[in-house]
């Protein structure tokens, strides 16, 4: 919470008092597991205050920027390594826009604003950025920064799921003209119905007598995905051809030295599959699409027990694709 002000104090800058003569900022801060204020002095005249106050702001300290910091150093870095990668980026835009505010001057209308401007062309993209907002300026409340979060009054844009279904014969067609790594990954992408985050961290050491054993970095949700002949050829696949020979690896999706392939550079691969695929005089299939949605063919075609949600609806809306089949009237 805010620190009260008593009525000396009336008029005074956001977080400064006036105590024994002397002008203080009170900073919060976060030590040995606790919120603590730190005082910090900032002179004994108003001028030297206002000086002082702005060097302080200046580096960012009492401003969005500094809260946004403190997020990327205690709650960032405990997601997952994908996560980070992306949210970073988006902090850095959110940093941008917002960081030069007082927290205590953020408004809702100014959350609505820039979630508009990015919306105009990209709205999934300001969606991310805005459910990101929410949770920096909610954790800025529990750091005592600011006592209500302004981002929640703030609606995202409708998201409609995405529809599009890859046939067999488009999978085929994309696939034979893929990179062995990546035609690997879309195989066991497709058998498992797993997140290729997972897929690309997935080591030899998860592969038992039972079955692939895999805990879902998104979810937690921990699997153990029997055998059966596709899966193993898709694993054996993968232990026959990766790494180079000669070279050992811990990963079951490696490089020629048996490191562990980074998402940029499925990322860049990918980009370039699909434009091979829809690009020249006679394109190989009509229309582009993600990897992600071999994971969706994977919980239309089946069950979708193996995708790891316990909630039918999710499943039903994100994953299940095909039309539903019907009897028609006798």
């Amino acid at each position: 919470m805010s620190p009260k002000r008593k009525k000396d104090n009336a008029g005074l800058p956001h977080r400064v008092t006036k105590k024994h003569g002397a002008y203080y900022y009170l900073r919060p801060v976060y030590q040995d597991g606790k919120n603590k204020t730190q005082w910090i002095r900032l002179g004994t005249t108003e001028r030297e205050m206002y000086q002082r106050l702005t060097e302080l702001q200046s580096d960012g300290i009492g401003l969005m920027s500094a809260i946004i910091k403190r997020y990327r150093d205690e709650v960032l870095v405990k997601k997952a390594r994908n996560t980070q990668d992306a949210q970073n980026k988006q902090l850095d835009r959110l940093n941008k826009a917002f960081g030069h505010m007082r927290p205590a001057d953020l408004r809702p209308a100014h959350i609505a604003q820039y979630h508009d401007l990015v919306g105009n062309t990209a709205p999934f993209q300001a969606n991310r950025e805005l459910a990101l907002m929410t949770h920096v300026c909610k954790c800025a409340v529990r750091w005592g920064h600011i006592d209500e979060n302004p981002v929640r009054e703030v609606q995202r844009f409708p998201e409609p799921p995405r529809s599009r279904h890859i046939t067999d014969d488009e999978y085929v067609a994309v696939r034979d003209i893929a990179p062995v790594w990546v035609q690997i990954l879309m195989d066991l992408a497709y058998v498992t119905g797993q997140r290729r985050v997972d897929l690309l961290s997935m080591k030899r050491s998860q592969l038992t007598n039972d079955g692939l054993l895999i805990k879902q970095s998104k979810t937690k949700t921990e699997l153990l995905i029997e055998w059966t002949a596709d899966l193993r050829n898709a694993i054996q696949r993968a232990l026959d051809t990766l790494p180079g020979e000669g070279v050992h690896s811990v990963y079951v999706i490696c490089d020629a030295k048996g490191q562990q392939r980074r998402d940029a550079a499925f990322t860049t691969a990918w980009t370039r599959l699909m434009n091979k695929a829809v690009s020249g005089d006679k394109p190989i299939i009509g229309e582009k699409f993600q990897f992600r949605d071999i994971r969706a063919k994977a919980g239309s075609e089946s069950s979708g027990e193996q995708l790891g949600h316990t909630n039918s609806s999710t499943l039903n809306k994100h994953y299940k694709r095909l039309p539903k089949r019907v009897k028609p009237t006798q």
